[in-house]
């Protein structure tokens, strides 16, 4: 590794600011200053860039070349993520105050700008980087969970685990099994929803927005079947709006009650204590669902209903170890997510 520049590591440009999604939002001449502070760093295929268990002292802005990142405690849980020029590494440690979780490997020769933790202080200052590096670390820690196992009440196993940004086919194969009953109730139209809506409900910040995934196991892998959210409102503190998608094969089954439960686990980070939703007056099953917890429906618009539950009536919808398992979960994510000092 070398860290002077002299061995071929060219200088910092407009052009590679505009590969950096962190700097959207920034004037690049000034990130182009900014990013003098770096040191420019080569690491040669096959270099171990960050060891796991390794303290966290500094990061990495990646401008060429690919490096393969995995959790040695997994065990083979996860598949190693790639990350690519444009992508950060290393801020993870710095972000949580703790050691690295990951190793991260030079899969080629990379070339990269390196960063010390007062350079990351300075660099959540830029305008626009604190949220979008939050989103980042949250959407890893994400990936990196491992899901919770629970069982509906004929006994089929599923598992849960917040919703990815690359749950994109995972949602597109899932909705192929759904019917125009399914759309009316969840989207409150007759047809399939638009890939911009779509893209929102995989496009969460894990803080104001957050979800969890369903799956179960199905012939050629993870099959989705349902998914759940709540999204703060902002003009009520403590209220979120929850909404519930389950594929018509697993309705009737349990899970909607196992979702709320999850929801429930996840709540209290950001101190929501109470949850809204809205439903058709006609869709009997989530109206008796939502009434089992106390919720009183009131007329929303025509046709449409609203009812709001205590977050605390929902605390014994899942077995203990389940809350546990997932509020622990949440808690890791929603705490990186709304982190903004190092």
């Amino acid at each position: 590794m070398s860290d002077n520049g002299s061995d071929g590591t060219h200088p910092v440009s407009v052009a590679d600011v505009a590969a950096f999604d962190l700097f959207t939002d920034s004037d690049p001449e000034d990130v182009v200053e900014f990013l003098v502070r770096f040191d420019p760093v080569i690491f040669s295929a096959g270099t171990t860039v960050l060891a796991a268990g390794d303290p966290g002292t500094f990061f990495l802005l990646l401008r060429r070349g690919e490096v393969t990142v995995t959790i040695p405690e997994d065990s083979g849980a996860h598949n190693p993520i790639t990350l690519r020029p444009g992508d950060i590494v290393g801020e993870l440690s710095i972000l949580r105050g703790s050691p690295r979780a990951a190793t991260v490997v030079a899969t080629t020769n990379v070339h990269a700008l390196r960063g010390d933790r007062d350079t990351f202080a300075a660099l959540l200052a830029l305008p626009g980087v604190s949220s979008r590096l939050r989103r980042t670390a949250a959407g890893r820690l994400a990936a990196n969970a491992e899901p919770v196992e629970l069982d509906l009440r004929d006994g089929t196993p599923i598992r849960l685990r917040p919703v990815l940004p690359t749950d994109w086919d995972n949602l597109q194969k899932a909705l192929e099994h759904v019917s125009l009953e399914f759309f009316r109730h969840r989207f409150f139209s007759g047809g399939r929803p638009t890939d911009h809506i779509l893209h929102y409900l995989i496009d969460i910040d894990y803080t104001n927005h957050f979800a969890w995934a369903a799956f179960v196991t199905g012939t050629h892998g993870e099959d989705a079947i349902a998914s759940a959210r709540y999204i703060c409102n902002h003009d009520d503190p403590g209220s979120a709006e929850i909404a519930l998608g389950v594929i018509d094969e697993y309705q009737g089954r349990g899970l909607g009650a196992l979702l709320i439960g999850a929801l429930a686990a996840a709540a209290p980070t950001v101190g929501i204590d109470r949850f809204y939703a809205m439903t058709n007056a006609d869709n009997a099953a989530m109206r008796h669902l939502w009434s089992r917890f106390g919720a009183r429906w009131k007329p929303v618009e025509p046709g449409v209903v609203g009812g709001e539950v205590r977050v605390q009536q929902l605390d014994q919808v899942l077995a203990v170890d389940e809350h546990d398992a997932l509020a622990q979960i949440a808690a890791s994510i929603i705490g990186t997510a709304h982190r903004s000092a190092v």
